[in-house]
């Protein structure tokens, strides 16, 4: 049952449908497959898709097969999660069930709230690490510089504090302990005023979404990667729709 729990859930998620019909065709022999290895003891990791992506930016993405990431999955849903999210703490959003960038947008309007009426005026510290680095302690940014308002979305954090030299000393702290793990933020991490606009979650201090012209400037620059030969046409349309679709939201939510 956990095996097919975790092959439906990837089969899902997978892009290539192309690879997916194939995998769905012989089912019952894939997670035989599965099975034997993991209750025999005998599961290696298979080899890598690497390819490169152009939108948001151009990046080298290395994949994972089929096979592997439908273990990756039983692993982490049935073994490592009922480990792990006991242990994060609330302000820690991402890829956690009913959480995610909603989860951390409502954070930041409480936090935005609290401090208004406890401080009148405050400073955001907003920082941006250079690369993923998921194994950040929480506990220890929070306990050690003694921040009560805070919220985390993968390498993007906030730290809410009425002192800005307090956050100052803060990301001296923050850059001193990343640098032990050879990282850095990155030059988006700056700090703010209580009534300064900044972007977190994709959205600004006012809670809207991308403005429009950056809208406009990220579907030009679909349409040439299209035009390159880059991207095929079905990712530049879904691409239009989904900004499209974006914009329409915005103007529900406000």
């Amino acid at each position: 049952m956990f095996n097919l729990k975790a092959y439906n859930e990837v089969c899902r998620n997978t892009k290539n449908k192309n690879k997916v019909r194939n995998y769905k065709e012989y089912k019952c022999v894939y997670i035989s497959r599965i099975y034997d290895a993991l209750k025999n003891k005998k599961y290696e990791v298979g080899p890598y898709n690497v390819f490169t992506i152009y939108e948001p930016k151009e990046r080298r993405i290395v994949s994972q097969g089929l096979h592997d990431k439908v273990i990756n999955h039983l692993v982490s849903r049935e073994i490592l999660m009922p480990s792990i999210i006991p242990c994060l703490v609330d302000e820690n959003v991402a890829s956690r069930e009913n959480m995610g960038t909603k989860k951390g947008y409502e954070l930041l309007k409480k936090y935005h709230r609290k401090c208004k009426v406890k401080y009148g005026e405050y400073y955001i510290l907003k920082c941006d690490i250079s690369k993923f680095f998921a194994s950040i302690s929480q506990v220890r940014l929070k306990e050690k510089l003694k921040i009560k308002y805070y919220v985390r979305y993968q390498d993007d954090f906030l730290l809410f504090h009425e002192s800005k030299q307090y956050l100052k000393y803060c990301l001296e702290e923050i850059k001193q302990f990343l640098k032990k793990e050879g990282l850095e933020l990155n030059r988006k991490s700056r700090l703010y005023k209580s009534t300064n606009n900044f972007i977190f979650l994709g959205r600004n201090s006012k809670g809207r979404y991308t403005k429009y012209r950056d809208v406009r400037r990220k579907i030009k620059k679909k349409k040439y990667l299209y035009e390159t030969g880059k991207i095929n046409l079905m990712s530049y349309m879904s691409t239009r729709m989904s900004y499209s679709n974006l914009l329409k939201k915005e103007i529900r939510d406000f």
